[in-house]
Parts: structure tokens; sequence; C-alpha cells
């Protein structure tokens, strides 16, 4: 296994440049990316076949709830009877049954990730991981469904990292409180990364307004790690980041990935780095706007025509939404 946790950390590097390098329209920039997807997507794949055999529950059954029991074993069956009832007598206006069935069928299906992330957290972390890079690829491509995938990926991740970090703030306030709320905050910087995240892919409005929140726990989490401040924990003195590592799973690969767009974000907002996603001239063109080049003149005729494209593949997908 520590192989394979080895690879997706080169695999997650080599997807974000393959990102960068699409956007500074390079053409093997997003072939590079959705292999390393792909290949990402195989191996959660693999984890979650081998947490389905190997990992034992959090907490047996004969020491659950009969209200959990009862609640785990129905939930996903009420979610799924609604969601077929909404497919099936879909209607074109919006009634009070149809407000009631989605609702439901929305409890439901929080109750089941919520008990999911309890009790196998790991299989379903990957399962869910699977469904993200299907998501993903399916998005870049063009297929149908993507969306829907995308939105039971991402909510299925910001339950499981939510409902972990509790977990792990509860045990860790025993010994310490400040180390229990640095831990809390790392989870939550992933569970409010792919919430941004799902905003942000299905065009829906608010979804720049993660990246501040974000940058705010970010710095809460890195201002102890980077001056190494030590934490006391079960009579020794531990700095945040081993705390951390003890946490299982694939939430420091995450961290990183996530990490690294929120300092795009704030050297973006600092004027520092570039607009990677542009429908504007590059500087060079205003810099030289009387330049008679035979070569600059293809080039700016170019450009030109791959900006009116991007326009109109804009306008394309505003219009489907």
């Amino acid at each position: 296994m520590k192989t394979l946790n080895n690879i997706k950390y080169i695999l997650m590097f080599i997807i974000v440049f393959g990102f960068f390098a699409n956007f500074a329209q390079n053409e093997y920039g997003l072939t590079l990316a959705l292999y390393s997807l792909l290949t990402c997507m195989l191996i959660f794949i693999a984890d979650t076949i081998y947490y389905r055999i190997k990992e034992k529950p959090t907490i047996p059954k004969k020491e659950r709830s009969k209200v959990s029991r009862w609640l785990y074993n129905l939930s996903p069956i009420v979610a799924l009877i609604c969601i077929s009832i909404e497919i099936i007598f879909v209607s074109d206006e919006f009634n009070i049954p149809d407000l009631t069935l989605m609702l439901t069928s929305f409890a439901a299906v929080i109750i089941t990730f919520v008990y999911s992330s309890i009790y196998r957290p790991q299989f379903y972390e990957s399962l869910f991981l699977v469904l993200f890079c299907i998501g993903m690829l399916f998005k870049n491509l063009h297929y149908p469904g993507a969306g829907v995938l995308m939105v039971i990926a991402c909510m299925g991740l910001v339950i499981y990292f939510y409902t972990i970090g509790t977990i792990q703030y509860k045990e860790i306030k025993k010994e310490n409180k400040w180390l229990a709320i640095s831990v809390f905050c790392f989870l939550q910087i992933l569970s409010i990364s792919f919430l941004g995240f799902m905003f942000k892919m299905m065009h829906w409005p608010g979804a720049n307004m993660a990246n501040p929140i974000i940058t705010v726990f970010l710095m809460f989490i890195l201002i102890p790690i980077v001056i190494r401040k030590k934490f006391r924990f079960k009579g020794t003195r531990i700095v945040l980041w081993d705390r951390i590592k003890i946490i299982k799973g694939n939430s420091k690969l995450l961290f990183l990935f996530f990490s690294l767009s929120s300092i795009w974000w704030i050297l973006l907002v600092a004027d520092i780095a570039p607009n990677l996603y542009s429908i504007t001239y590059p500087n060079a063109m205003y810099k030289f706007p009387e330049n008679n080049d035979k070569e600059f003149i293809i080039y700016r005729k170019n450009y030109m025509i791959f900006l009116m494209n991007r326009q109109e593949s804009e306008a394309k997908q505003e219009e489907q939404q």
C-alpha cells in the first residue's frame, strides 16, 4: 500500500502540471492530466476492493444501538425509493409532494453517508474518490451523467471529511483542545474544498466564496506546521503534522492538492500569479501593437480564433444549463 500511496503523490503532481500546461495552451496538458486521473481512478478502485475485504467496521454490529442499525439499513432504501418516484413521476410543475420527496431523499442520503463514514471510513472514502475521478473524466470528455456523478461524489466527500473531523475532534479534545481544533480545521479544509469544487464545476452561484474560507483555515494550519509548534498529547510533545499523519486514508494527498489551488488563489488576488482561464489577450499583444512581423500577425489571428471558439463554447454551456 505504501508504494501505491507514493504513486498517488506522483500522479497528483502530474495532474496539476497537466492542467497548468493545458491553461498555457499546450496540447499535451489535458491528455497528461486525463491519463493521470484515469490511473488514479484505477488505484482508488483497487483501494475500494481491498478495504471492502480487509477493513473491519469501527463499531461492530452487536455494539451499535437499535436506532443507528435501523437508520443505517433503512436510509439507503428510503433514498432509492424517493429518487425512483421522482424520476418516474416527474412533473413540470413544482409542488409540495415533489418538495417532500426531495427533502426526504436528501435527508436519507445524508444519513447513509454519515453512518457509512463512521462504520467503514476508508472503504467509503475510496468509493467516493472513484466516483469523483469518473465524474471528472466524464466532465472533461463531455459525457452525459458527469454532473450527477460529481454532485454525489463531492457531497459524499464533504460529509465524510466533516464526520471524520468531528470524530477526531472529540477524541483529541480529551488530551489537548488546541491540537483538536487544528486537526478539525485540517479536515474541514478538505470538506469545504470539495463543496467549493462542486459549486465551481456545476457553475452554481457562490462558488468563489469557498476560496477565502479555505485560506483562513489554511493559515490556521500552516502557521503551527511551519514553526513546528509542539502540542502536549498523551504524555509527549508532538508537532501538528505528526498527528495528521496518523489519520488514515487520502486526506494528506488531497490536502496538498487543494493547498496548491488555494496558494494560487492568494497569488492571483495579490496580482502575482496570472489568471489561468482568461478570454483576454496576453500582455505581449498589448506591448507590441504595431508589430508588423509576419509570424506575429499569424499568431494574433490564430489567438483571436481561439478566443472566439472559447466564447462560443462557454455560451453553449450556459444555454445547456
